[in-house]
Parts: C-alpha cells; structure tokens; sequence
C-alpha cells in the first residue's frame, strides 16, 4: 500500500511538470498583483503589471532540463507588501522552481519593451538578454 502511495505521488508530480500551461494558483495569485520588482526596480504600471500577468499565462510550459541562462533578470510580483510570485527571465524563457515557459518572439520583444526596458543600466545582468 506504501509504494503505491509513493508511485501516485511521483507521477502526480511529473505529471504536474509536463503540463504546458501555468499553474492555476499560480495565475490567482498574478490576479491580485499590483507592482513588479525586477532586478530590484519597481514597476507599478497597471497595464505593465497585467501584460506580464498574460505573457505569463500564456508562455508554454515545460519541464526544465536545459542549462539555465547566465544572464538572468529577477521579477518579483507584490500585492501591497505580500511577495505572490517570484520567477526569472532569461534568452526569452520564463523560469519557476521545476519548469521553464518559452515565450514567442512576440511575447520576448514584450518583456524587452515593457520589463527589460525599465530596468536602470547599472540593474542589468552584463549581457543583453534576447
């Protein structure tokens, strides 16, 4: 009865990092974000703030066996003072803890134009990230 708990449980988990689509508590607690910390800038837009909440959502998830990128931006989502998401940002993924979510060409020149962008110089990894 032990192992089939155990084999229920590892599946349920592999299961979970083979899904191409983001968690959904995940996507609940993005619906109450109000500001953006990446690589240590806030960001309060609210049209920013939602746009990273769709690149999100849409990104197409997968487990993550690649070699991360070296230059890597940091986001970080608050609600208030209430940290709901941290995630990174490299050569046009998104990462989590287990999984990484590939972003179109559209979706990349987004994050450049509406994250990347509003990051100062001197708070950018030292390579440009696509």
């Amino acid at each position: 009865m032990r192992w089939i708990a155990i084999i229920t449980i590892t599946l349920a988990a592999g299961c979970s990092a083979l899904n191409p689509f983001p968690k959904p508590s995940v996507m609940r607690a993005m619906k109450d974000a109000d500001r953006i910390v990446a690589n240590g800038h806030e960001i309060t837009d609210r049209e920013t703030v939602e746009g990273l909440r769709k690149i999100y959502g849409n990104a197409k998830w997968r487990p993550f066996i690649d070699t991360e990128p070296i230059d890597q931006i940091s986001i970080q989502l608050f609600h208030g003072s209430e940290k709901v998401l941290e995630f990174s940002y490299g050569a046009g993924w998104l990462m989590d803890e287990a999984r990484k979510g590939v972003l179109s060409e559209v979706q990349r020149q987004w994050m450049i134009d509406h994250i990347r962008s509003k990051i100062p110089a001197e708070k950018l990894p030292d390579r440009h990230i696509i």
